[in-house]
């Protein structure tokens, strides 16, 4: 009898493993469904069944990803045609992290000209792009392409904004566009913003706090075996003034690295207004594009 008892215990569980499996697998084609017909609602209660009824952590995974993917595209879609906060109303929706998400937040912050949050969100979409425990770009025809184009919003609008706070975190801690080389993508040099004194090469306070930040980066960065340091002014102003100003800017970039103990071979190099900056983000104001042209590049050989 107690033999008898363990095999009908036992068949009931595994009919009831079956049921839910079953179950789980018409809960996402359902949700499918609700998506190819636009029910966003109807969709968001289908992912919610599946967090109890599927027993695959993939499953449901995969179900998160594919609805806030689809919020992401319905957002970009609103956005397209200034619907701020339509836009906005369908990303507080998402269910998991999304590159594409924090992209279009990005885009958002950047129609409002809020800088620092764009830095933040277009670095966050870079770093999730490149990260392969969120995205699989072999999925996606031409990502490569993606990933340059977060990269490139997340440099500009960080130049704009003029801080490192949105590359990196306390204690020198990679994060945003300074992640790159660490994730695989390779880049000549990166676009970093430091604040000078008005036509001087003496750093104003969130310069020092920018260069500190770089400082502990680099020396976080055991594998580098030299730093060039470029630097560079805007247009405004005579040509060979904006050279000597721009060379003594990256010497006083480069002072400042070897007094923060960044123990490697430090060149520096001045480039002057020669070399407009490409850009991808729109309808910048004169002082915006200026922000720009006053980069400091940073080259770093390992």
């Amino acid at each position: 009898m107690k033999k008898r008892f363990i095999f009908l215990v036992t068949s009931l569980s595994l009919v009831q493993a079956s049921a839910a499996a079953e179950n789980c697998a018409s809960l996402e084609s359902l949700l499918h469904q609700s998506l190819e017909q636009n029910q966003i609602d109807t969709a968001a209660s289908q992912l919610d069944k599946m967090n109890g009824a599927c027993t695959s952590g993939n499953t449901l995974k995969n179900a998160q990803r594919l609805y806030t993917d689809y919020l992401a595209r319905q957002a970009n879609d609103l956005l397209n045609h200034d619907h701020v906060a339509e836009a906005e109303a369908l990303l507080s929706k998402a269910k998991t992290l999304s590159w594409a998400v924090s992209s279009v937040r990005g885009d958002i912050a950047a129609k409002a000209k809020n800088w620092k949050e764009a830095a933040q969100q277009y670095g966050l979409a870079f770093e999730l792009a490149t990260d392969p425990s969120h995205v699989d770009a072999k999925e996606i025809p031409h990502f490569e392409k993606i990933q340059e184009k977060l990269y490139q919003l997340a440099t500009d609008s960080q130049l704009v904004y003029g801080a490192m706070d949105a590359s990196v975190k306390r204690g020198g801690e990679p994060s945003g566009i300074l992640l790159a080389e660490t994730r695989g993508f390779k880049i000549k040099q990166a676009s970093v913003p430091v604040h000078f004194e008005t036509g001087k090469a003496s750093l104003t306070m969130e310069g020092k706090d920018s260069a500190e930040k770089l400082a502990a980066y680099i020396r976080n960065q055991s594998s580098v075996a030299k730093v060039i340091v470029l630097g560079y002014a805007d247009p405004r102003g005579n040509p060979k003034d904006n050279q000597t100003l721009s060379q003594k800017r990256a010497e006083t970039i480069s002072a400042y690295l070897r007094q923060d103990q960044v123990n490697v071979p430090i060149e520096a190099h001045g480039r002057g207004s020669s070399t407009p900056p490409g850009s991808l983000l729109e309808n910048l104001s004169p002082e915006e594009q200026w922000r720009l042209w006053r980069r400091v590049e940073l080259q770093l050989i390992r």
